[in-house]
Order: structure tokens, then sequence, then C-alpha cells
């Protein structure tokens, strides 16, 4: 459920949209370009592949009980309070990293960079999941945050050849100074729960009840979590297959910046010119089999060319599709629960993806983790194209 613009006009301001799309991007820089932070703390430390897919596990993990802080605290406290204290903790914390010299001295310090980004990513796609139409403010979210991903994945390549570990996670730290720029822009306060005992608000909110079915919105909810498990899993060990496929680092970012990127802007930007013109399930559809698609042609032993186009369907799909499954959670959420805790599920299958996937990898090979991500990604279609299918039908 969203209350629009009737009553929370500054949620649809687009200049709030954009900068809440840029503290989101910022806030998911690391688990944006994973591989980067996976591939230089595993040649920094010595990582096994399994210490690596930890690595990337723990730090969602942090992202978690960041998105959990800010559930419990949005309607209470000041946004401008959570998102400062939140970067600067991060910001602290991402510097000591540095100074470690072992896995076990990392896993934590790293944890709590995650806590500290969690709070933004949270915050920001609360209120996007709150603006009167979510299919649009989701699709310039996920455009805005590929763009971002982009640069700095194609940047990533050469702070780490040039000054190792120290040149990616000093960049890191660039875009926690960012947000801390950039956080005053947006509302202070949660509107939604300020207004929610007016009486209009309250009528809305009755009449919106009628409209979707909290069921759908669980599956939809659910089908999302598989989603984003089953294709992060393969993003994050994307240096890794690269790598193994005899491919140049620079040319994994690259193609992650490039190839990726451009398809993952024009995914988003797809979705948010489209909104629900075409209803649901053939936007849906048609990014659960670019995503099929891709992670089959993603495998080790891919040549240059095989892996950059295959990345570039790999993020079309992501993005494109990412949207949908967001605004579908909105329109099947009745009481207004499921997206307050979308990021926290978000997260928690991000956190997931690298660990769960390295448990299947057996010694320096990575296809178990395409196989991962198929299934995953198939029961996720399962799950959301019949909800999908019932809301262009209510429409």
């Amino acid at each position: 459920m969203n209350t629009g613009t009737k009553f929370f006009a500054e949620y649809d301001r687009l200049t709030v949209i954009i900068i809440g799309s840029i503290i989101f991007a910022m806030a998911g820089i690391t688990w944006g370009t994973l591989p980067f932070l996976i591939g230089s703390f595993s040649d920094a430390l010595s990582l096994s592949p399994q210490q690596g897919g930890f690595l990337g596990t723990i730090e969602q993990v942090g992202l978690v009980t960041g998105t959990l802080i800010v559930y419990f605290t949005r309607s209470k406290l000041n946004w401008h309070v959570i998102l400062l204290v939140g970067a600067v903790v991060a910001l602290l914390a991402n510097q000591f990293s540095l100074s470690v010299t072992s896995a076990d001295m990392l896993f934590p310090v790293r944890f709590i960079v995650g806590v500290g980004l969690g709070t933004g990513m949270a915050l920001t796609m609360y209120f996007v999941g709150n603006t009167s139409n979510p299919d649009r403010a989701y699709g310039i979210m996920m455009a805005i945050q590929i763009f971002i991903f982009s640069v700095f994945a194609f940047i990533s390549p050469y702070l780490i050849n040039t000054w190792g570990v120290t040149g990616y996670v000093s960049a890191v730290s660039v875009c926690m100074l960012i947000i801390t720029a950039t956080l005053w822009w947006l509302p202070k306060y949660d509107a939604v729960h300020l207004d929610a005992d007016s009486p209009e608000v309250e009528e809305e909110q009755e009449q919106t009840s009628k409209s979707g079915n909290a069921l759908f919105g669980v599956l939809s909810l659910i089908a999302m979590a598989l989603f984003q498990t089953g294709l992060f899993a393969l993003f994050a060990f994307m240096e890794r297959i690269g790598s193994n496929s005899s491919l140049s680092l620079e040319f994994i970012g690259t193609t992650i910046a490039i190839g990726g990127g451009g398809a993952g802007i024009i995914g988003g930007l797809a979705a948010a010119a489209l909104a629900h013109r075409l209803g649901r399930v053939i936007p849906l559809t048609a990014a659960l089999v670019a995503a099929m698609t891709a992670v089959y042609m993603l495998q080790e032993g891919a040549s240059a060319a095989s892996f950059f186009v295959a990345f570039t369907i790999f993020n079309l799909g992501w993005y494109f599709g990412v949207p949908y499954f967001l605004a579908n959670i909105a329109a099947h959420d009745p009481a207004d629960k499921l997206v307050g805790i979308t990021p926290t599920v978000m997260t928690i299958s991000l956190a997931a993806a690298p660990g769960l996937a390295s448990l299947f990898i057996v010694g320096d090979s990575y296809f178990s983790v395409n196989i991962f991500s198929a299934i995953l990604v198939a029961i996720a279609a399962l799950l959301i194209l019949p909800s999908a299918r019932k809301h262009g039908a209510a429409n």
C-alpha cells in the first residue's frame, strides 16, 4: 500500500527520488561491486574460495542488521540522524579494515561496515515504495543504481592494480562521504506513520486494502528474495569465473561496467518508462527468460565475447525485472507491512547468496553456482507470475 501524492507529496518529488536513489546506490556499493571486494581481499589476505564467499556473506549480514535497525526506528527517529550515524560508522570501520591481517579479524570489521550501510539502503527503499507510482520510482532507482555501480566497477580494476585493496576500500569510503553530503535532501521523518491516524489516511488505507491480496504479496516477496539470491550468487563470483576463463581483470571490470552497466541502465529506465502499461506478467516473463539464458551462458571457459554478451543479458534481465518484483509486492500489500520489511528480506537474500553458493563449490570450479542460480530463478518464476497475473486481472 502507498498513500501517494495526496498526503505524502514530498515522497513523489523527482529530486527526492533521485537523491534517494543515489544514497541507495552508495550504501549498496560493496554488494554492487562484490566481485571486487571478494577478489581484492582474497588476493591481499590469501583467502580461500570458501572464505571469499563468507566475506561476501558476512558483510551482507551486516546490511540485514542495519535494515532491521531501520525497521524498528524509522517511525521514531529523525531519518537524517539515522543516515548520518550509519554512514560515519561504516566509514570508520571500512578504513579500519585496511589494517587487519587475517580473515578472522576481517569478518567482524566488514560486518560493521554492512550495518552502517544497511541503514541507508533500508530508508531509501522504504520511502520509494510509498510513492504513488512505485513501478516508475523503482525503475528510476535501479537505473541510477546500476549507473553508479558501473562507474565504480569500471575504475575498480585500475584502483586495485595500482594500489591493491587500499585503492578499492578508499573509493568505498568516498561513497560514504557522499551519503553524508546528500542525505539532507531526504525527508526527515516517516510521513506514513506520522499521518497514519488521520481520518483521510485511514479511509484511503481501507479503500486500498480491497485491491490487494496479502497472500500474493507474501509470495511475491519470497519470489523476489529467490530471484535476488540466485542472480547475486552468480554475480558474487563473476570475477572468479572470468579469471578461470583466462580473462583479464581489466576486461572483467569493463564487462561489468559497460556491458552489464549499460544493460542495467536500459533495463531500469525501460521499467520506469513502461511502468504498468503492459501489466506485470509480460515484463516479468521477459526478465526471467533473460536471466535464465544468461545463467546458462555464464560458465567457466567462455570466450571474451560470450562472457560480455552473457553478462549484458544477465544485467538486463535483473534490473528490468526487480522494479516489477518490488512493485508487485507493493500492489499486494494492503496493510503496508511488506514494503516495510522488503529491504530486510532483500538484504537477507543478498547476504545468503555468496555463502550458500560457496557450499556447493567443488575445488576451483564454479559451475555448481550456475546450477544453484538456475534453480532459484525457476522457483521465483513459479511464485511471482500467478500473483502478477492476478494483479493484472484486477486492474
